[in-house]
């Protein structure tokens, strides 16, 4: 009897284990997010209490196919034989981007074309973009279009275009102009699952440039989970425009470099200003010869940027190797983490408003290995909301949570999520001494932070 009961109490179980395994299997297979706890947060001392591991599945699961108009078949070059006949053809029997983005055109825009995995096709000049139009990979690494190291790569022709790119890789444009590898003026441009590496130019946006054109156009710009790397230009090393709206999440900017203005983005505002959400970011190594290591955001139009969940890390420019704001820009830095970014002069070695404006920062970390003359130029409003953590804070309105003990903080590396992060030290300054009152539910890679959340961009697990 004890032996019976035991096996229909186990197969009751493993019945009901069953159910749950094809539970998850079916919602992730639909694309939702699904959290998981796997341990309950704890506290043994008055300062560390985050032991919970609960996460929730990678923000970055993979990039959904849609299905396409026109599928390129060869690396050829080459226009389309007959622009509007409804098929993509180069003349020879294939079908080029060249000769698809035409035919899209010609069709009145609205197409989607795929570039499939394991192609590199390789431009002899830029090809204009018409109308509105969707373009896809089949891999964000091994789908590539590349400038040749001679020309721009996708240049749209009219204003107020509607533009998707995802999954592949844009690569090696160089021009005498704005937007190695993507320029548009006005319009909406949805980026995802790219690539786009080795892009300069001698204007603005080694990457992409999205120009406003100050002729009433409110340009807005999405991206997530993507990188830009060692792409170069005088301002906004890999990203430059003015937009009404920003979102970038889960995206890494490395090694990108400026002459001028922003080594890793330049942004300003739209016509009627912007709205401008930075998430889940890395900034690393971007390099400015002049002004903002990292990032520059000008506030010509009333703009505001909210920035959570981020890293600045190893950035470098003569002043501001964090960041630089003129013109009355309002950024608001929410758990962000800086360390060993490395200015050249002071006052601002970090942090910089040139013009007024309001720099609001709460559960952040400003610490720089290399010490700092001065952390903060402040021409504005700075307030400090509490919890953050300074190495300098000579010329910072700080609060009286706010610390100077070291955080113990680790160089980047791969911690989960989709960008590398900075991990901190167990039970140290920054481990579970953040305000509740602005700590987001997640941390920079997606897991669930404490009810007594840790300061900076990392949740210690």
């Amino acid at each position: 009897m004890k032996v019976s009961k035991m096996i229909k109490f186990n197969y009751k179980k493993v019945n009901e284990m069953k159910w749950a395994i094809i539970f998850i299997a079916v919602m992730l297979s639909s694309g939702c997010a699904v959290r998981i706890n796997t341990s309950v947060a704890t506290s043994t001392s008055g300062t560390s209490t985050t032991t919970a591991t609960a996460t929730s599945v990678s923000t970055c699961p993979g990039y959904t196919q849609p299905t396409p108009d026109f599928t390129i078949t060869a690396n050829t070059d080459i226009g389309d034989a007959v622009p509007g006949d409804g098929i993509c053809d180069d003349g020879g029997g294939d079908c080029s981007l060249r000769a698809a983005v035409e035919e899209s055109d010609a069709l009145g825009g609205g197409k989607i074309i795929k570039i499939p995995a394991g192609l590199t096709i390789v431009v002899g000049a830029k090809i204009v973009v018409g109308s509105s139009v969707t373009i896809v990979g089949g891999s964000p690494t091994t789908s590539i279009v590349s400038g040749g190291n001679a020309f721009q790569i996708l240049q749209c022709g009219n204003p107020g275009l509607t533009i998707g790119l995802h999954n592949f890789t844009l690569q090696n444009a160089n021009a005498a102009t704005d937007g190695g590898a993507f320029f548009l003026v006005g319009g909406t441009v949805n980026v995802s699952y790219m690539t786009f590496k080795d892009n300069v130019v001698t204007g603005g946006g080694g990457a992409i440039t999205i120009d406003n054109n100050f002729g009433n156009l409110d340009p807005s710009l999405t991206v997530s989970c993507s990188t830009f790397s060692s792409n170069s230009a005088a301002n906004g090393g890999a990203i430059a425009g003015g937009f009404n709206q920003l979102s970038i999440s889960d995206t890494v900017f490395k090694d990108n470099q400026a002459s001028a203005l922003g080594a890793g983005a330049w942004f300003g505002g739209g016509d009627s200003g912007g709205v401008h959400t930075l998430t889940r970011v890395l900034f690393q190594n971007n390099t400015g010869a002049s002004t903002g290591g990292a990032l520059v955001i000008d506030g010509t139009e009333p703009t505001t940027a909210t920035i959570t969940n981020t890293t600045f890390y190893g950035n470098s420019a003569t002043q501001a190797a964090v960041m630089y704001t003129d013109n009355s820009a309002t950024v608001n830095f929410y758990n962000v983490t800086m360390l060993s970014n490395v200015g050249g002069g002071s006052p601002g070695d970090m942090f910089r408003q040139n013009t007024g404006g309001v720099f609001t920062i709460a559960n952040s970390i400003l610490w720089d290995t290399s010490g700092p003359s001065t952390t903060c130029s402040i021409a504005g409003t700075m307030n400090s909301l509490g919890n953050n953590i300074f190495d300098d804070s000579s010329n910072c309105t700080t609060h009286a949570s706010d610390s100077t003990t070291n955080p113990g903080l680790s160089v980047p590396a791969s911690n989960g999520g989709y960008s590398d992060t900075a991990s901190i030290t167990a039970g140290g300054s920054a481990d579970g001494t953040g305000s509740a009152t602005y700590c987001p539910t997640v941390d920079q890679r997606n897991y669930f932070r404490a009810t007594t959340c840790d300061i900076g961009a990392y949740e210690n697990q």
